[in-house]
């Protein structure tokens, strides 16, 4: 419920009142589920060498999900942009978002003594 309130929250940060069709809509869910299923639960051995680690996709489809990251395009300006690219922008918004709130709720904090 917690992760579904977040991503709630970065997904309407990163769309904000940009107009998407309902493709570019989809497109964009599409791009924020298998993100939030690709993030790690675990790690899948013990050994520091292997990086890889149990996700929630191993579930799903019985491998992880891995695609190739795009440019960055955080920085263009928005009426510079194909559709396409738009909603890759508005992705790229939104997993910087999610990222850095979900690396940092991985930390682990001691409480003062």
């Amino acid at each position: 419920e917690g992760a579904v309130k977040s991503t709630k929250y970065h997904l309407r940060r990163s769309v904000g009142h940009a107009k998407l069709t309902y493709c570019e809509l989809n497109t964009m869910l599409a791009q924020v589920e298998a993100t939030l299923n690709s993030r790690p639960i675990t790690p899948m051995s013990e050994s520091p060498d292997d990086f890889q680690s149990l996700t929630p996709a191993h579930f799903l489809i019985g491998d992880s999900l891995v695609a190739a990251p795009d440019s960055d395009l955080r920085a263009v300006n928005v009426n510079r942009l194909s559709h396409w690219q738009l909603v890759q922008q508005l992705y790229q918004h939104f997993w910087s978002r999610w990222s850095r709130e979900y690396l940092s709720s991985l930390q682990q904090r001691t409480k003062w003594q």
